[in-house]
């Protein structure tokens, strides 16, 4: 409706506006598009997200030319705002988990899940969903991959194990036609979060899907994955429950550089190559107006070595850290 408005602004008659083809023909959403950017205020974020929502009609339901397609797609990227730095919903989000009773109430939560699904043994579906639950918040904490990414796991080409059997070691691995940036991205998940998945697998997944299924969180379909936001919305609200924080699956991408930069400030090689980033700058202009309080704590501990006479002992694993980065970097 907001389209086909802006185009009776620009001096489209109402009756030539019959489908939502005619909405997404390019000569038709350039019209939509500046008629948005020339209204007052700051119009970019919503300009970009009606070019977005176009570009995806054209493709899902128009079936439109993939060359006018990416056309309206790159109009959408052209106009988005380039905002540095997170978001103020996500530094409300984060400011709790910056103290790290709260950050190991959250990483610890697939445990506890687990440990108090065995002591009821009851095998219900309801067991099944939590222990599903578990699993993705599990691999969220050890692999911090975006939900689509995360709801739309095969069983038979995104976990590959070591050993036949669901046996040895468990390794996620993604294309890059997958992911947002076209990286190849690989997760080797440590022992416990491998030993979840191998739990769920074997005692519960069967119980949430009416037939075979080669997804890891199958939806109502078993030809088709959960959808992204309903497992999102069900890991949310799980949180929140049992431990009282907002935290979305999307926000274990920013917990990276809290457990990274607390340890190794300054060190966003690090946080980039964990989060899958095309650049380092990527890395950086997310975060380094987060980093100020870290440093500023990590200067004062040395400070406190200096006066202490401890400095000597901290410079073997800061030249460890400092030189590893140099390797990454070269």
């Amino acid at each position: 409706m907001r389209a086909a408005s802006a185009l009776v602004h620009r001096g489209v008659e109402p009756e030539a506006i019959t489908d939502l083809s005619f909405l997404v023909k390019p000569e038709n959403v350039e019209l939509v598009l500046r008629f948005m950017l020339d209204r007052p205020g700051k119009p970019q974020t919503s300009t970009s997200q009606m070019g977005t929502l176009l570009a995806k009609v054209a493709k899902y339901w128009a079936g439109a030319e993939v060359g006018d397609v990416e056309k309206i797609k790159k109009w959408a990227a052209k106009i988005a705002p380039q905002i540095d730095g997170l978001s103020k919903r996500n530094r409300e989000r984060l400011a709790p988990l910056r103290d790290e009773k709260n950050l190991i109430k959250l990483f610890a939560l697939p445990k506890k899940i687990r440990e108090e699904i065995e002591k009821r043994s009851t095998g219900s579906r309801r067991d099944a969903l939590l222990t599903q639950h578990a699993v993705a918040l599990s691999i969220l904490t050890f692999a911090p991959i975006r939900i689509g990414n995360l709801a739309g796991l095969r069983l038979d080409q995104h976990l590959r194990w070591s050993e036949p059997g669901m046996r040895g070691q468990l390794v996620i691995q993604l294309n890059g036609s997958e992911v947002k940036n076209a990286q190849v991205l690989t997760f080797p998940l440590p022992a416990q979060c491998a030993d979840l998945i191998r739990l769920y697998l074997r005692r519960y997944h069967a119980q949430l899907t009416t037939a075979a299924t080669t997804f890891l969180f199958p939806g109502p379909d078993p030809r088709k994955p959960k959808r992204a936001d309903t497992l999102s919305k069900q890991l949310t609200g799980l949180i929140h429950r049992t431990i009282g924080l907002e935290v979305n699956p999307h926000l274990y991408r920013h917990l990276v550089h809290l457990v990274v930069l607390n340890r190794y400030p300054g060190a966003y090689a690090m946080v980039s190559r964990v989060l899958g980033h095309k650049s380092l700058q990527t890395a950086i202009s997310n975060y380094a107006g987060e980093d100020v309080a870290i440093a500023m704590r990590a200067f004062q501990d040395l400070v406190g070595d200096v006066m202490s006479g401890a400095s000597a002992r901290r410079a073997a694993t800061n030249s460890a850290v400092a030189d590893g980065l140099t390797r990454w970097r070269s």
